[in-house]
């Protein structure tokens, strides 16, 4: 080998070593002077500052409030001024005009979120993961999704990805670096911290493998809303901030699966198609399409005896099934996607069709989370909020939010919902956490619901009570790295654990003050919409 090239090559993987260490965050703190400050909803816990290595607790929420408030900043009237500003005009600067931020954030509540979430994967969930990914081929990646075989196109696509976006990759594309000479460099053994539930790792890695290994750790996500006010109360974006930026709950968009049962039937209800105790009898059922150029659809599944019967008991499909066919082809996927956009939630056209029912739409964690909130709500629906106010440095009030409300559902049908929540609870997929020795205990009232996606990719949990509104997802990165069964495969064991957890926690503070009563019933509500012994 020639000196020359011999000294390029040296020189290259110094450049590599060098670069895994920058950050371009940091170095972007060395010009903060006066960062803004970050308070909790008692006005005196600091979360951190916006500083970018700042972030006390609630990393993955300071990071979303940070992009909030820089909208907030940023917003300017009709004749171009700043909305807030600053006496010369200028508009306020996060870094250097040290704002205080008072956010909606109980610091306890985030504590527990954060540690029952912790406490699942760790002790659980990656464990049992990990063990299921043994036998795979293609490490970490399923050999199958969705009866499908994935293709070694696939995994490499996602392997791109996953490499383009690193810092790795804009570094070397910054310094001038070569396709060819990046993608080799990513063959290159270097030192590394890796994350792992134990603490750390310090190993030699090539960083191909270690996209591998981090690709097999599951991802999770929780928020926590107060229903009356809209306020989130926790939120917890991902498992480690340092290692895993990305935010589960508002950045990430997975399909919700059967999540989407509760407004398929609260729309059903509204239409006057079906009603709780409705009986339906065992058959297949088949819908014309909307569009006459359209296919037949006839999915397999039979429905259970009564509506209130196949909601508790999540019978597959067959039931939420005969009741879309009830509500017709056309106007029962609108009628769904028009509740949702109420909510502030779009449907694409392409979607709004009968499967709809099967959850086949793509929602964040804080959307259908809030959209649940209609149930306890009376069938009102509150915009999430995460800021209360924002003062100048001497005190001067410059944002204060309001919320915001309205009416997308009737309180009757809404309240329908709620009782076969709460029945899914009592005696349906949710009982474990009556029960369960690890997770269980929560014997107060709860109305509750659990999503599973085909192909056990994605796992949602929401759980209600009249205070607190807390939904959960669970998976893994990509949809082609997940649980391959349904004894951990599912929202019911994926992602309800952390969900008692939190509650134990929850219920154990007596300092939070959390509802331990039950809801009340609407005074208008006909009692006889429960009694599924007499014939309907």
């Amino acid at each position: 080998m020639k000196l020359t090239t011999y000294l390029s090559s040296l020189l290259f993987l110094v450049s590599l070593l060098v670069m895994c260490s920058y950050s371009p965050e940091k170095d972007l703190d060395r010009k903060v002077i006066n960062p803004s400050l970050i308070y909790a909803d008692d006005d005196t816990t600091l979360l951190g500052t916006f500083s970018f290595d700042g972030y006390k607790t609630a990393p993955y929420f300071c990071e979303s409030l940070r992009e909030e408030v820089k909208t907030l900043l940023n917003q300017k009237d009709k004749k171009g001024r700043y909305i807030r500003r600053k006496k010369n005009g200028q508009k306020y600067s996060l870094y250097e005009d040290e704002l205080k931020v008072y956010t909606t954030i109980d610091p306890k509540l985030q504590t527990y979120a954060e540690a029952a979430l912790k406490k699942h994967l760790a002790t659980n969930l990656q464990p049992a993961f990990s063990k299921n990914n043994q036998t795979v081929k293609r490490f970490p990646f399923s050999d199958t999704y969705n009866g499908r075989k994935v293709t070694g196109e696939t995994i490499e696509n996602i392997m791109r990805r996953a490499r383009k976006s690193s810092d790795r990759y804009v570094n070397l594309k910054t310094n001038g670096y070569s396709e060819s000479e990046i993608e080799k460099s990513f063959d290159v053994p270097v030192r590394m911290q890796l994350f792992s539930w134990k603490g750390e790792v310090d190993t030699v890695l090539t960083p191909n493998d270690s996209i591998r290994y981090a690709k097999n750790m599951i991802r999770a996500g929780l928020i926590s809303i107060e229903p009356a006010s809209g306020e989130v109360k926790a939120w917890v974006g991902g498992i480690d901030y340092d290692h895993f930026k990305f935010d589960h709950v508002q950045q990430g968009k997975r399909q919700i699966g059967s999540l989407i049962r509760p407004f398929t039937y609260a729309t059903a209800f509204s239409m006057g198609v079906v009603e709780p105790c409705t009986k339906l009898s065992p058959e297949q059922y088949c819908m014309d399409p909307c569009d006459p150029s359209g296919e037949r659809w006839c999915p397999s599944g039979t429905p259970s005896k009564t509506v209130k019967e196949g909601f508790v008991f999540s019978s597959g499909g067959g039931t939420t099934i005969s009741v879309m066919s009830k509500m017709g082809a056309c106007e029962g996927p609108q009628n769904i996607a028009d509740l949702f956009q109420k909510m502030n939630i779009t449907i694409p056209e392409m979607q709004i069709v009968p499967s709809i029912c099967l959850g086949i739409p793509d929602m964040s964690l804080i959307e259908i989370t809030s959209a649940c909130s209609i149930f306890p709500n009376g069938g009102t629906y509150v915009t999430p909020r995460t800021i209360r106010r924002i003062e100048d440095k001497h005190g001067n009030v410059i944002y204060e939010s309001v919320k915001e409300s309205k009416k997308v559902l009737n309180e009757i049908f809404a309240h329908d919902v709620l009782r076969l929540m709460k029945s899914t609870t009592r005696s349906g997929t949710s009982t474990s956490l009556r029960w369960h020795e690890e997770w269980g205990g929560i014997t107060y009232p709860t109305a509750s619901y659990a999503g599973t996606t085909q192909g056990n990719a994605d796992m949602w949990f929401v759980g209600i009570t009249p205070d607190l509104v807390t939904g959960i997802w669970t998976g893994g990165e990509d949809k082609q790295v997940r649980f391959r069964s349904m004894l951990w495969g599912q929202g019911a064991r994926a992602s309800l654990p952390i969900y008692g957890y939190y509650m134990q926690s929850v219920y154990a503070d007596s300092s939070l003050a959390i509802s331990t009563s039950d809801w009340d019933t609407p005074l208008n509500y006909p009692s006889e919409r429960f009694d599924c012994n007499s014939t309907k």
